[in-house]
């Protein structure tokens, strides 16, 4: 991605994947989502049809993130699990309230890297999908509660 910098446009990530993303998006449901909002925009005169999410990385604002989200007029919004804590802490609203005013915005609530433990209140605070590296223990986390 760094090279899309000074890369000729048509040789930039977004072009280069839209064929593959065309082909996936006609095979089966397809969600894009990427770290680079610039990206984004463009690929979403080309997939039509397909949601779109902006990914963010650890720790980024969770406000930030869905306010940005919202602004580009994507369909998702993709957060680490260090922008979203559950535990009460004054730095930070409520997860149940950034997810109310995400899905408020019209934007479905991601979160990556849930540790098992966490997977349950994620779902209680009403996220929409999770992004998970423990397969098994979040399902065993989830069947639990």
């Amino acid at each position: 991605m760094l090279e899309d910098a000074v890369d000729a446009p048509g040789r930039r990530t977004g072009p280069l994947l839209i064929p593959l993303l065309t082909a996936e998006a006609a095979r089966r449901p397809l969600l894009v989502t990427s770290f680079d909002a610039a990206l984004l925009s463009g690929l979403r005169d080309d997939l039509t049809g397909v949601p779109l999410g902006l990914l963010t990385w650890m720790t980024f604002p969770a406000g930030h993130a869905v306010a940005a989200a919202a602004g580009l007029r994507l369909q998702a919004v993709a957060m680490h699990n260090g922008s979203l804590p559950l535990e009460p802490n004054p730095k930070h609203r409520p997860a149940e309230h950034t997810v109310g005013v995400a899905h408020k915005a019209g934007l479905d609530v991601l979160i990556w890297c849930p540790e098992p433990a966490e997977v349950a209140g994620y779902a209680a605070a009403g996220v929409d999908g999770l992004i998970v590296n423990d397969v098994p223990g979040c399902v065993a986390a989830l069947t639990a509660s």
